[in-house]
Formats: C-alpha cells, structure tokens, sequence
C-alpha cells in the first residue's frame, strides 16, 4: 500500500495557500485560535514538525502516527 506522503516543502507551502486563503495571517490565526507572531513563528521553522495540529488541521493537513510495533526482547 503506498502513502501519500508530504515532504516539509509541500506542507510550507499548503499552510501558505491556506493563509492566502483566508486573506491575512492574521485571519488565519485568528481562526486557529492563536496569535500572529505565533503562527510566524511556526512558519519560520521550516519544517512541518514546527507546525502545531491546530494550524495543521486548519490547513487541511491529517497527521498520522505509525503504529505501535511490539517486538520480544529475544528477538531485538
């Protein structure tokens, strides 16, 4: 089964269309519920990492963990 994966590039720049979207940064911040400066400071970052879910969600972006893997202590 393959993903569809995002780099951090292509998560910058959907946050990016989303905030264009909404206007101004500073309405799209004010529809993630936080501040300007703290929505440049995540952009700023870089890295999708630097993203919080809530702007992440708001943008359009699902985050999905890995699953659990369980391994016997013999076997590692």
């Amino acid at each position: 089964m393959s993903r569809n994966t995002l780099t951090d590039i292509d998560v910058h720049r959907i946050v990016s269309q989303a905030i264009n979207k909404a206007g101004t940064a500073q309405a799209f911040a004010d529809r993630v519920g936080i501040s300007r400066s703290a929505l440049s400071k995540q952009r700023n970052a870089h890295t999708a990492q630097g993203y919080t879910p809530a702007v992440l969600r708001a943008a359009g972006v699902k985050v999905f963990q890995p699953p659990r893997e369980y391994y016997l202590m013999d076997d590692v």
